[in-house]
């Protein structure tokens, strides 16, 4: 009996063991799973979250791990206090502050901040466990947890309360990410506001450098025209004087005044190119020219000058040159002209060389290297690195003896890299020294040859005598197409300045050819062609007449078409372009046909070209120089006019007037070599009749220094020759 009983004791006990291992692994198995999902609470999602959230969270967890009936936490505040931040349940929160009070009373709660592991203490009434743990990370105090527990945990496991001070030490660091998450959180913020509100100060600070840019531009640009347009008449008269009977003293005078205001021109040029430079309104052009010609006649002036002063100046182009390149021979030209200016001035004996060769070639083009040597003065190392500078020289003896503005070298460097090269020196002083720069130009297309050598021969005339009329609301226009078509022969030219006078002439004379305008005030191009191709029906008589505008759309040649058109010829008009015309008119089997009207043609637009294209107005009127200052002086007052009206459409937002106005700056400015006018106006014109008004002010701004900058280019040309 004895015997059974303690087998069956032992077996009891075995059992106990069993269930109190396993009650454990499964309190080990909850420990691990909290501890797990605490860990989380350092993640980025947790660090996006408010502190509350993640005590909130943590409380969760507690839970599962010890039977609290109450939780709450104690932030620390500003000055240093606690203060209840979370609870739950809520409506424990009195509960838990009635302990935390009675604890500070009696000084426990000051040993559970200086402790880092649970204090467990008997709560007011007895019956209950209250625990306190200090919430800390290494940097700093964050709070403090309380804890009730029903019932006496006076002892409870050492296990469950090194996991609680794990819990709660991680719950630390994650409410420390939280606050240091929401603190960077503010500081980008800060941070972006800054970033916004200085690049707002730097683009209103860049619009003012542009507008003050531009204003100055604006300034040199007229300041240079009111300047030079004097200076051209005190060169013209002297020149004029120059070739009356003088004695030596008044020759010499006269010859002394004649350099001085050369002189004083080309100082104004310089101040007006570095304006042009840094208001980017360089444009380069694409032209085909002949580089050994165009080498031979750089050199020229400087060959003569050198022979004044006992200086050899040569070219030594070396073999493998292409023969036809493309690209800005005026702008390479003034390039090599500033180098070789330079050479010139400070080589007092010896030699200046001008070098080209060949770099490399390809599909794309060619590239070429321009070196200037020369065996004067040379530049000291020290003021190399400055001399590029505007208004820099080698130093202040130079100007003192050789004069200038120090522009020449700057500006041929901005030219250079427009162009993609770059401009170097060596230099020794004393010795002499050697610029060179490289750049790479195109070659053209087959079958391209330099502008002087396109075309049929300028002086190809039309034998059969036509009556022409043309149709201009610009004078100066009527002035350039005629002196156009009376190159190609003996014709009849009248004029008409609107659709109606040209219709009353038309009814008093039959004419072979008319050139009409599109856009002109009283009557324009188009409603004066119906109105005469409905007159000649059943007359068996039918005129032809070639649109001449700006218009070059699609769709203006179709308008053209449908209001009775025979041809198209869109401005700037060529002199080959006319010639055609009249020569397609003179030759036609029959010269007034009734059929229906042909499709208008046409004709290419000419590629961007500088504010005042000199070769292009000279080529148009045939070579003669003499009428060139004529035609300026008379574009002149004529856009002046029609700009301040077209300023007033844009300020009141007339659109047909701003059609209007624009439609006829751009046509004359396309006749008389203003291509950036054109183009600026051309624009207007079609933002005007979209009915875009939005761009319009920006456009008038270019426009404006455009004419500005085409009447400073144009003044060595704005002198009316005198009358006899």
């Amino acid at each position: 009996m004895d015997r059974n009983e303690s087998a069956q004791t032992q077996v009891r006990k075995l059992q106990e063991r069993v269930n109190f291992l396993e009650e454990t692994n499964l309190n080990y198995l909850k420990t691990l799973d909290v501890l797990t999902a605490c860990s989380d609470f350092q993640s980025d999602i947790y660090r996006q979250k408010e502190p509350s959230f993640v005590i909130k969270a943590v409380f969760g967890q507690l839970k599962r791990l010890i039977p609290f009936t109450a939780l709450g936490m104690l932030g620390i505040e500003a000055d240093a206090s606690f203060s209840l931040t979370v609870c739950d349940p809520e409506f424990s929160c009195g509960e838990v502050m009635n302990e935390v009070d009675a604890r500070v009373q009696d000084g426990t709660f000051a040993w559970a901040v200086n402790q880092n592991h649970p204090v467990v203490v008997p709560t007011l009434t007895g019956t209950d466990t209250l625990v306190l743990h200090v919430l800390a990370t290494n940097s700093r105090i964050r709070g403090m947890f309380v804890g009730i527990l029903p019932g006496s945990h006076l002892s409870a496991e050492v296990s469950t309360l090194n996991a609680l001070s794990s819990i709660l030490i991680n719950t630390a660091y994650a409410v420390e990410n939280s606050e240091l998450y929401d603190m960077l959180q503010e500081h980008m913020q800060n941070l972006e506001m800054k970033v916004a509100q200085r690049t707002t100060e730097l683009e209103e600070a860049l619009v003012k450098a542009e507008a003050a840019t531009a204003a100055k531009s604006v300034f040199l640009a007229n300041m240079s025209h009111e300047i030079r347009t004097p200076m051209n008449g005190v060169i013209g008269l002297a020149k004029l004087l120059m070739e009356t009977p003088l004695d030596k003293v008044q020759q010499g005078y006269m010859e002394s005044l004649s350099d001085c205001a050369e002189n004083l021109l080309t100082i104004i040029n310089e101040i007006l190119d570095v304006s042009k430079v840094e208001a980017g309104m360089i444009t380069l052009e694409a032209i085909v020219f002949d580089l050994r010609r165009f080498l031979d006649r750089s050199l020229q002036p400087f060959v003569l000058r050198g022979q004044e002063k006992g200086v050899r100046v040569r070219l030594e182009a070396y073999p493998g040159l292409p023969e036809l390149v493309l690209g800005d021979p005026v702008r390479l030209r003034q390039i090599l002209g500033n180098l070789l200016g330079n050479a010139l001035k400070f080589t007092q004996k010896g030699s200046i060389t001008l070098t080209a060769a060949l770099t490399g070639s390809g599909e794309n083009g060619v590239g070429l290297k321009f070196s200037v040597a020369d065996t004067g003065i040379g530049i000291a190392p020290e003021a190399i690195e400055v001399i590029f500078e505007k208004f820099s020289q080698a130093d202040s003896s130079t100007t003192r003896l050789y004069g200038g503005t120090g522009l020449g070298l700057s500006i041929s460097k901005s030219l250079v890299e427009l162009m993609g090269g770059e401009l170097s020196v060596q230099s020794a002083l004393g010795k002499g020294s050697v610029f060179s720069f490289c750049i790479e130009l195109s070659q053209p297309k087959a079958g391209e040859r330099p502008a002087e050598e396109e075309g049929e021969a300028p002086g190809a005339r039309v034998e059969r005598e036509l009556k022409i009329l043309v149709v201009d609301d610009v004078p100066i226009n009527q002035l350039i197409s005629a002196k156009l078509i009376a190159k190609t022969g003996n014709h009849r030219i009248s004029t008409a300045q609107n659709g109606q006078e040209a219709v009353e002439k038309w009814e008093r004379e039959k004419f072979d050819l008319i050139f009409m305008d599109v856009q002109m005030p009283v009557m324009d191009g188009l409603e004066a062609t119906r109105i005469i191709r409905s007159r000649e029906q059943g007359t068996g008589w039918r005129v032809h007449i070639c649109a001449m505008t700006a218009n070059a759309m699609k769709e203006d040649i179709t308008i053209c078409n449908d209001a009775g058109m025979d041809s198209y010829l869109s401005k700037p008009v060529r002199e080959r372009e006319i010639a055609s015309m009249i020569r397609k008119v003179a030759t036609s089997d029959a010269l007034h046909p009734t059929g229906s009207a042909a499709t208008p043609s046409p004709v290419p637009e000419a590629a961007p070209l500088p504010a005042f294209d000199r070769a292009d107005l000279l080529e148009r009127l045939g070579g003669e120089e003499k009428v060139v200052g004529m035609f300026v002086v008379k574009f002149i007052t004529a856009v002046t006019e029609h700009l301040d009206q077209l300023k007033e459409a844009v300020s009141d937002r007339d659109l047909a007037a701003v059609y209007y106005r624009a439609h006829t700056i751009a046509g004359t400015s396309a006749n008389m070599g203003a291509p950036l006018m054109r183009e600026l106006a051309a624009r207007m014109e079609s933002a005007a009749k979209t009915e875009d008004a939005e761009p319009l002010e920006a456009l008038f701004l270019q426009l404006q220094q455009a004419f500005s900058a085409f009447k400073s280019e144009s003044a060595d040309s704005a002198v009316i020759p005198p009358t006899s």
